[in-house]
């Protein structure tokens, strides 16, 4: 069953009001860190203006033109095609598992032209956001 990302985040109270549809438009997977015992750090940026501005980031399209959320999560598998490559693309979020909802697994795929990342985990815990203007940062 394919989903929107924020119905895999947890507390996700602030993207709610930010993006109340959703990400809807390419997304890129900016970075992603492991830690000891399957943690996975994941940061995705976004080009999407906010549906309500934030007072703390300043003007969309002046002082800040993407958002990075940042977000953590339990990593069941990862498999990356051409990191050094990867660019906006598409998000695809799906639920693996229906059936034992108190640890949902999702299967996140982000594609662009020229590269695949594909990540199984659970549900994403949100960190918080930060951001910058393209070249920049």
């Amino acid at each position: 069953m394919n989903i929107n990302i924020k119905e895999a985040i947890y507390q996700n109270i602030f993207l709610e009001r930010i993006f109340p549809d959703g990400l809807n438009e390419p997304v890129l997977i900016g970075s992603i860190s492991f830690n000891l015992g399957q943690g996975l750090r994941i940061s995705i940026h976004t080009k999407q203006k906010p549906s309500t501005e934030v007072s703390k980031w300043g003007k969309w399209g002046v002082d800040y033109e993407v958002i990075a959320i940042n977000l953590n999560t339990f990593c069941h598998d990862i498999n990356v095609n051409g990191w050094q490559k990867t660019d906006y693309g598409n998000l695809s979020v799906k639920l693996l598992n229906n059936d034992n909802l108190d640890i949902p697994i999702f299967s996140i795929t982000h594609s662009s032209h020229k590269s695949t990342i594909k990540i199984e985990c659970d549900k994403l815990i949100f960190e918080g956001c930060s951001t910058y203007l393209e070249g920049v940062q």
